[in-house]
């Protein structure tokens, strides 16, 4: 037979782990902003956001609890003619343009 899981109440920890795309795990300080645990991996091109449990939020969002976390690059486009930034999502997800305007 297979042995009863053990279920209790326990007090948090005060690590908290960061899972990225394709496996990887960062644990650091409960409270720590997201972009902090994002630099501790090299990514092809500036972060500029991040999409935590499926939420977008900027790299100042603080990670208080266990999150899944895909970071958000910046890329610029290969093209003369196309001079409009782009923000590379994650995998399987498409390119948006960002438009950059003055506030007014």
């Amino acid at each position: 037979m297979s042995e009863k899981l053990r279920v209790q109440i326990v007090q948090p920890r005060s690590d908290v782990e960061v899972h990225l795309p394709h496996g990887r795990v960062l644990s650091g300080p409960r409270g720590a902003q997201v972009g902090e645990f994002l630099k501790a991996v090299e990514f092809p091109a500036p972060v500029v956001a991040a999409i935590i449990n499926d939420d977008l939020h900027e790299l100042t969002y603080p990670i208080d609890m266990d999150a899944r976390v895909e970071p958000v690059i910046h890329v610029r486009s290969r093209r003369r003619a196309d001079l409009s930034p782009l923000v590379e999502l994650p995998a399987g997800k498409r390119r948006l343009p960002i438009s950059f305007q003055k506030p007014s």
